[in-house]
């Protein structure tokens, strides 16, 4: 994964390694809300349609709340 973009809030941040995401995943600044940018798509999408980038984020653990 290389050459990443992504858009926060209507600033765009790039190009981002993996480790960087990563990092601005742990803050809270990237969600999968976002839209992120590569050579691969050439367009912006969601980050949550990129396989990559899902398997970044920590997994959803604990119990379901009605």
């Amino acid at each position: 994964m290389q050459d990443i973009f992504v858009k926060v809030q209507e600033n765009t941040i790039g190009p981002l390694s993996e480790e960087k995401i990563k990092v601005l995943i742990d803050q809270g600044v990237f969600s999968l809300r976002d839209e992120v940018w590569s050579k691969k798509e050439d367009k912006w999408v969601p980050a949550k349609s990129d396989s990559q980038l899902t398997a970044l984020f920590p997994s959803l653990t604990g119990t379901h709340v009605s």
